[in-house]
């Protein structure tokens, strides 16, 4: 247990290379006592890190794994070196004082030299902002890597309470888990479900509701109410954020071309050609295949995101099974189904073809044909059809499964 004047902090969290905590006077990246609790390069021993933030440059002061490092200062005898190594878990403690008073070497970039400070950091009185980063290691180094978050700040002041602070890190942030959910929930089910209804299903869903046919209304409302999920995803990271992070870069650009896109689709639907003019076979191609372009960058965004080194190992092995089979079945459902639509369509023009040949005959010539031709094929209704209500609902119960397997993954890691 730690002495009355000292505060026991203990860090644990899930499979990042580092985790840490900033302590300062405000809530900017500067001027910060920094505890880090990191893997080193084999993940065979946590160790625990201190060092002074100035001038955006961090002065390192206690190492746990470097002998002459270990003097400099006392923090205690929670050290993480000697901590068992959890699988996909980081965790480690540290015993800082209430007010503690450091020194480091300062080197002066125009002087050529350095200078000894001192810097007296209390925790009493008015407490301090406590910041959280984690990250990943620079390739096959112990060496702390750069953010892989945007740092979480505390919107106050914090000040000990009793002599133990407990600092959890989670494995996906909540923002990350909310956008990943409203996303998918378009891209991954609704998006699709609406490409097939409209393309396969309008033999089969010809009911009328508000004077629309059933398959009309299916396709329209899964488009835009999924989009507008799909937009409040897009809009919340944006603002959550607050910037363009270039480590998710390639990410964003892909959701960008593909919500795009998606929108280009919803307005050129407004303003369609009506039907039977000879701008709307051209439109009914350009709607297609854009909607199925969009489909595709969206999925790509998915797969770029999912995978973010930032993201827990285990939800980023869950994340590859999922689309992978996703993408597989997708690409299956799309093959089967426009192959049930070329045999309709096939059986159709067949049926039109016999129509025509007995009524274009007389009864003479109806009979001796009759008698001298092949047995004319039977052709069943439901050969009519493009897919039965049957292959859409086991399509809707697929990939509403899948996208289901997707979000536990997100939240569950």
């Amino acid at each position: 247990m730690p002495a009355s004047n000292q505060l026991l902090f203990e860090i644990f969290g899930h499979t990042f290379d580092w985790l840490a905590v900033g302590l300062g006077d405000s809530d900017e990246m500067d001027k910060l006592e920094v505890f880090s609790c990191g893997y080193n390069s084999k993940r065979s021993k946590i160790r625990l890190d201190f060092g002074i933030v100035s001038d955006k440059c961090v002065f390192p002061l206690y190492r746990s794994d470097i002998t002459d490092m270990k003097t400099r200062i006392d923090l205690g005898t929670g050290d993480a070196a000697s901590l068992p190594v959890q699988p996909n878990r980081i965790s480690c403690q540290f015993v800082r004082p209430v007010d503690a008073t450091f020194s480091y070497y300062k080197y002066n970039m125009s002087s050529k030299s350095s200078s000894l400070i001192s810097v007296t950091r209390k925790m009493s009185g008015e407490g301090k902002f406590v910041i959280l980063g984690q990250g990943m290691n620079l390739a096959n180094t112990p060496n702390i890597g750069k953010h892989t978050h945007l740092p979480l700040r505390s919107p106050v002041r914090l000040t000990p309470m009793g002599n133990k602070a407990t600092v959890y890190f989670s494995g996906i942030e909540a923002k990350v888990q909310t956008h990943g959910t409203l996303m998918t929930t378009f891209w991954l089910f609704l998006c699709g479900l609406s490409i097939v209804v409209a393309r396969h299903s309008r033999p089969v869903l010809t009911q009328k509701l508000v004077k629309k046919q059933l398959w009309f209304l299916i396709h329209v409302c899964a488009m835009v109410i999924g989009y507008v999920i799909a937009l409040a995803g897009f809009i919340y990271i944006l603002v959550k954020q607050g910037e363009w992070e270039t480590d998710s870069q390639v990410h964003g650009i892909f959701g960008v071309i593909g919500m795009s896109l998606g929108l280009i689709n919803i307005i050129a639907g407004i303003f369609r050609p009506h039907p039977g003019t000879k701008h709307r076979s051209i439109f009914n191609r350009l709607h297609r295949w854009n909607g199925l372009l969009a489909m595709a960058f969206a999925t790509v965004a998915i797969w770029l995101g999912a995978t973010f080194e930032s993201l827990r190992p285990e939800f980023r092995f869950w994340a590859v099974i999922v689309l992978a089979i996703y993408t597989g079945m997708q690409i299956i459902a799309m093959i089967l189904f426009e192959c049930l639509r070329i045999r309709a369509v096939r059986n159709k023009k067949l049926e039109g073809a016999i129509s025509r040949r007995f009524e274009l005959t007389d009864k003479s010539t109806e009979s001796v044909a009759a008698t001298n031709s092949e047995p004319e094929p039977k052709i069943k209704g439901k050969q009519l059809e493009h897919v039965s209500e049957g292959w859409l609902v086991a399509y809707a119960c697929v990939f509403l499964a899948l996208a289901a397997a997707f979000w536990a993954g997100l939240w569950m890691h």
